[in-house]
């Protein structure tokens, strides 16, 4: 989404700010993300972690928000506000 786009670009800016650099190119960004976890298909550490869960230990679902939380050991209220949204499309 725009939104998800967004955030990864200020990340990407921020980390380039920290190192000094003025310019960012393809390798810049591609370390960035490497930093903050975030693979090729743009999902970062609890979007994997969710999605694993859903499919090893719960089978494709369906779970409850309490119980996926626990079992990517996130605050309920983190799997909510990030993950959910997308989950219950």
């Amino acid at each position: 989404t725009p939104r998800i786009a967004n955030r990864l670009l200020r990340r990407v800016r921020d980390w380039a700010l920290v190192h000094g650099i003025e310019q960012i190119d393809a390798r810049a960004a591609s370390a960035a993300l490497d930093m903050y976890e975030v693979d090729k298909r743009g999902l970062d550490r609890l979007d994997r972690a969710v999605l694993e869960a859903l499919i090893t230990k719960f089978g494709g679902g369906p779970v409850g928000l309490s119980t996926l939380a626990i079992a990517v050991g996130e605050e309920t209220e983190t799997v909510e506000t990030v993950a959910e949204p997308f989950l219950v499309r």
